[in-house]
């Protein structure tokens, strides 16, 4: 029971969306929707299963932009794939990073104001 313990490691963050992707793995595409991505890779419910352990090139299409990376299914679960992101160079994990930061909800500025917003004018 013990051996099956994994050391504890920190999960980058996850931002949920919506946006569509493309799995290219030997010669055939599968199309699916990221359920949400972090700077690791994503999770995508595809049109249909993805063999654990494949390799290919995954599209993204957030809001007009596109984007493409090499990837392994980490795991596959029915129609959802798990997707590590194997970056071929420190540009495109810059790319990777400034998308998922446009995708990032805008951080709240924790100011509370007290009082009659009306007699600040």
């Amino acid at each position: 029971m013990v051996e099956n313990i994994r050391p504890f490691q920190y999960r980058s963050r996850r931002i949920f969306t919506g946006f569509p992707v493309e799995f290219a793995c030997l010669g055939q595409i599968t199309r699916g929707t990221c359920l949400n991505v972090s700077d690791d890779g994503l999770r995508a419910e595809m049109e249909s299963e993805i063999e654990q352990g494949a390799s290919g090139l995954l599209t993204l299409r957030p809001s007009g932009k596109h984007l493409q990376v090499a990837v392994q299914t980490v795991n596959a679960d029915s129609n959802q794939a798990g997707f590590a992101f194997c970056f071929q160079s420190d540009s495109e994990r810059e790319q990777v990073a400034a998308l998922i930061a446009s995708l990032a909800p805008a951080k709240k500025t924790g100011r509370i104001l007290i009082g009659d917003p009306r007699s600040r004018q």
